[in-house]
């Protein structure tokens, strides 16, 4: 069974040997939010949804489709920006909803982390179309240190929740790891307690391939590390794990930054002395995964193989 996958495009040539494709949609992932001067950390970003259709296509013609992309990181004070939806045989996520599961495929994209420390929420089930849906993990809410990124939805489960920032020394929210590439989804991001200086924990990935998130940053020493990269389709190929949150205190250390794909960015940290607040970690784009059985073709005739 042939496997096609699409990091780019607007749209897709059907090969001749091919009438349905069993079509799997991975959103785009949220940034972080910058830190602020004085006041507060930002939030993580949320990570991109997936979704899974079987989907009719005509042999030789042509298919409609929509790669969510990836977001610099939020500039300090400034929030992190969406993640873009995922779509296969439609022009919109809100078209795919439209002419259903059996037609289309769907995944949305994860919010940015909001300045004043809100995470961005994670691609959702409910705005994305397929027979199969899992949710991206939800970005860590932000204290004086930056918030988790949520890891990216896979085909076995939603991505990990990004771990919250503490107050006190400010160490960052852990990354959440990705979903599973069978049946796991994936682990959420640690919050570390107030008042200690060690980094928050980093979410396991999804058991079979799913990516683990990043660490928090430790405050006034490190910064908050990337996630790790999924394998889940291919060894390039995967879901991929939050960045961990920056650590503010005297000199501010930055965030991590998602990996691929669909994963959000951790947030930046607070100027809690001489030192410039810290932008935003950067998420990932989606992407489309399509396996299908193809036809013999017979003096421009289509039959099954084995028939």
């Amino acid at each position: 069974m042939p496997t096609i996958i699409l990091t780019s495009g607007a749209t897709w040539s059907v090969p001749l040997d091919c009438n349905l494709v069993d079509v799997e949609c991975l959103a785009g992932a949220g940034a972080g939010s910058g830190g602020t001067a004085s006041t507060a950390g930002g939030g993580g970003g949320g990570g991109g949804a997936y979704a899974k259709s079987n989907v009719p296509v005509p042999p030789g013609g042509s298919v409609t489709i929509g790669i969510g992309v990836g977001r610099s990181g939020g500039a300090a004070g400034t929030a992190g920006l969406a993640g873009g939806d995922t779509w296969f045989n439609a022009t919109s996520l809100a078209n795919a909803a439209t002419l259903g599961a059996t037609v289309a495929c769907g995944a949305e994209g994860g919010k940015g982390g909001a300045v004043g420390g809100g995470g961005g929420v994670g691609g959702t089930t409910a705005l994305s179309t397929g027979t199969v849906k899992f949710a991206g993990g939800n970005g860590g809410g932000g204290n004086f240190a930056g918030g988790g990124g949520g890891g990216a939805a896979g085909p076995g489960g939603n991505g990990g929740s990004g771990g919250s920032a503490s107050g006190g020394t400010g160490t960052g929210g852990g990354g959440g790891g990705g979903g599973g590439g069978t049946t796991a989804a994936g682990g959420a991001g640690g919050s570390p307690a107030a008042n200690v200086a060690t980094a928050g924990t980093a979410g396991a990935g999804g058991a079979s391939l799913g990516g683990a998130g990043g660490l928090g940053g430790a405050g006034n020493s490190t910064g908050g590390s990337g996630g790790a990269a999924g394998t889940t389709w291919d060894a390039t190929h995967g879901t991929g794990g939050g960045g961990g949150g920056g650590s503010s205190g005297t000199v501010p250390r930055a965030p991590g930054n998602g990996n691929l794909y669909g994963a959000g960015g951790g947030g930046g940290a607070v100027n809690t002395g001489l030192g410039s607040p810290t932008a935003g970690g950067a998420s990932t784009a989606g992407m489309i995964v399509i396996n299908y059985t193809p036809f013999k073709v017979f003096s421009g005739n289509l039959a099954m193989l084995g028939m």
